[in-house]
């Protein structure tokens, strides 16, 4: 009887906590995007407010909820016939991403490339989610998103190929920059320098992700997320302050940090939504 006591807690905390966690994600991509449009707000935004509870604290929430999922919680519950299903099905879930990470490294260039272009579609569908603040001719996009996420699926050198296609195909005509634009003017203006920047961050966290199984833990990715949009804002800030000809402290005001919250937040989801799917063995030729 203690026994199955002991295990119903353990299997309760387990359900509580994953379904807590997919409500703050949720949470999270909501208030990200919505919240922000003036004149929208949601049931949530509502009730955080009237709680007085800060933004940061869902945040931390977040990271927590996480790092607990990682750790493999139902490894620690009395195991039963459910708990023994449990844990098959997540055996079946790791053998998943594990092969899919295996096909992707040994597939053929050509699927690769097909990879590269679908992400490359992905960043341009995420760019039309777009609002300006009031004293930044940048806007907030949702391609950051996009361009951390490839280089984790994609990895070094494919997932910094979806974002030379998206630059490229983009300057050539195709009308997924943010708004519906296309042209080499892009690239040239004022956020030429950050869809520049979303090449080479791309690249150096697909490199990192493929090379090193350390990298894959939430803590390592998160590291590895930060770094890709230092990367990004480095090149637009960069180029934002040679198209304006302002200095680099103005362009780092206009260019950066408006967007450094907001970016967190993107790389969080990222960094959680990665140590989900990515396998922890080896499927290539990785280092510790």
């Amino acid at each position: 009887m203690d026994k199955e006591i002991a295990y119903g807690t353990g299997l309760l905390a387990w359900l509580v906590q994953r379904i807590t966690g997919l409500l703050l994600v949720i949470y999270l991509f909501i208030h990200v995007w919505w919240v922000h449009f003036p004149g929208v707000k949601t049931p949530f935004d509502f009730l955080i407010n009237t709680l007085f509870l800060p933004g940061r604290l869902a945040t931390v929430n977040f990271i927590m909820i996480v790092y607990l999922s990682d750790q493999k919680v139902y490894n620690r519950c009395p195991m039963s016939e459910l708990g023994n299903n449990i844990k098959n099905l997540s055996v079946k879930y790791d053998s998943a991403r594990y092969n899919f990470f295996k096909w992707r490294f040994e597939s053929p260039a050509l699927n690769k490339v097909a990879l590269a272009f679908a992400f490359a579609c992905f960043t341009g569908i995420l760019a039309q989610l777009r609002f300006y603040l009031p004293y930044t001719p940048v806007p907030v996009t949702g391609q950051v998103f996009a361009v951390l996420l490839s280089g984790v699926i994609l990895g070094k050198w494919y997932g910094g190929m979806s974002q030379g296609l998206y630059a490229g195909l983009g300057a050539a005509g195709i009308p997924w920059f943010s708004e519906g634009k296309a042209g080499i003017e892009i690239l040239s203006g004022v956020t030429g320098g950050y869809i520049i920047g979303f090449i080479f961050a791309s690249l150096i966290i697909g490199w990192f992700t493929d090379r090193y199984l350390r990298t894959r833990s939430f803590a390592g990715l998160l590291s590895l997320m930060v770094l890709g949009i230092a990367i990004i804002y480095l090149f637009g800030v960069i180029q934002l302050s040679l198209v304006l000809g302002v200095n680099i402290q103005k362009a780092i005001e206009l260019g950066a940090l408006p967007f450094i919250v907001v970016d967190i937040y993107k790389g969080l989801i990222v960094s959680a939504i990665a140590a989900a799917i990515i396998p922890r063995k080896p499927f290539g030729n990785e280092m510790g």
